[in-house]
């Protein structure tokens, strides 16, 4: 019987591997790699995902501060002869007036007349979501700057783009009873429109954005309640 030496077993140890180690190597590479992946792309995702919420945020936050900032100026009649205030109240819109200046400009007093640049202003969504703000000096223009004569808006003046991509606008309207508690202004169901808007002492103001990725709409609000500095007598 022949026998084969150890040093011959050894040389074919030594030779390399098998088609089948090698195809076992190759699938558990894969595996590995396909795992990885996987958890690369799951990164990716969340990080995209963090940077766009982190986006609306910021936009919304930025928004949501010149509408109230603007609406605690609402109704500044120093003179008291302006008959100044919200003008229009709806859900998914304010109208509102102060005197800020006399009819020179900048710099000069009240005059107990809203004529002034920036003495009228409207919030409002319109288009595809675009947040809208618009400046002045008489009544007759149109919230979305587009020129359609709506009476009742600021006219006069500019308009301003606030945000994108803005889902919802949406106030909400308060007055205050013999006790101090908040009572809820519901707008009249065919008008739209909030009954007696001098009665307004309390806006809150929402605002909602939406996106999609991969499919998926995500959407992300922001609130804030504004309690009106210069309320009517």
């Amino acid at each position: 019987m022949k026998q084969t030496s150890p040093a011959r077993h050894a040389t074919r140890r030594g030779a390399g591997f098998t088609l089948v180690e090698v195809l076992l190597a190759l699938a558990l590479t894969g595996l590995a790699s396909t795992a990885l992946f996987g958890l690369y792309r799951t990164h990716l995702d969340a990080h995209e995902i963090n940077r766009r919420l982190l986006e609306d945020q910021s936009r919304l936050r930025a928004a949501l501060g010149v509408i109230t900032g603007q609406l605690r100026g609402a109704g500044y009649d120093p003179t008291g002869q302006a008959d100044a205030g919200i003008r229009s109240a709806r859900e998914g819109y304010v109208y509102l007036t102060r005197d800020l200046n006399g009819e020179g400009g900048a710099g000069s007093a009240p005059d107990g007349r809203l004529s002034a640049p920036g003495e009228h202003l409207a919030f409002c969504r319109y288009g595809t979501g675009t947040l809208g703000m618009h400046s002045g000096s008489r009544d007759g223009g149109s919230c979305s700057g587009s020129g359609a004569g709506a009476a009742g808006h600021p006219g006069g003046g500019f308009h301003q783009p606030l945000a994108e991509q803005v889902e919802t606008l949406r106030f909400r309207y308060f007055a205050l009873d013999e006790t101090g508690a908040s009572v809820e202004l519901l707008p009249d169901p065919l008008s739209g429109e909030v009954a007696n808007p001098r009665d307004i002492r309390q806006i809150e103001v929402s605002l909602t954005t939406a996106w999609s990725y991969k499919g998926q709409t995500r959407r992300r609000t922001l609130r804030e309640t504004v309690l009106l500095r210069n309320p009517p007598p």
